[in-house]
């Protein structure tokens, strides 16, 4: 005699587990209550809760194109070193900064 548990091997469309989803989160129970009434896999219905929220925020995300405009900061000093190096300095800066800066 097999006394084995059969697994329920239903299977749902995307539709039904996104329906499935949104009961769950209308019903008011929790999740595990939810799927013991509705003979659900608790870690289907929670797979099915994650990819239902990574679907939900691929549709709101959209690329913007963007136009990169070179600086038009005026600079508020230079410093040209002995070596042929040049320091621009876009804002007021502490003394000491610019003596670590130059040591």
């Amino acid at each position: 005699m097999d006394n084995s548990i059969k697994k329920s091997t239903t299977r749902y469309s995307s539709t039904e587990k996104q329906q499935l989803v949104e009961r769950w989160k209308q019903s008011g129970l929790s999740r595990q209550a939810f799927c013991l009434q509705n003979k659900l896999s608790y870690h289907a219905l929670h797979y099915w809760t994650r990819t239902d929220r990574q679907r939900k925020d691929a549709e709101g995300s959209v690329f913007i194109p963007i136009k990169v405009q070179p600086s038009e900061a005026t600079i508020f000093a230079r410093v040209e070193l002995g070596n042929g190096r040049i320091v621009d300095i876009f804002q007021s800066v502490a003394a000491t900064y610019l003596k670590r800066l130059l040591d």
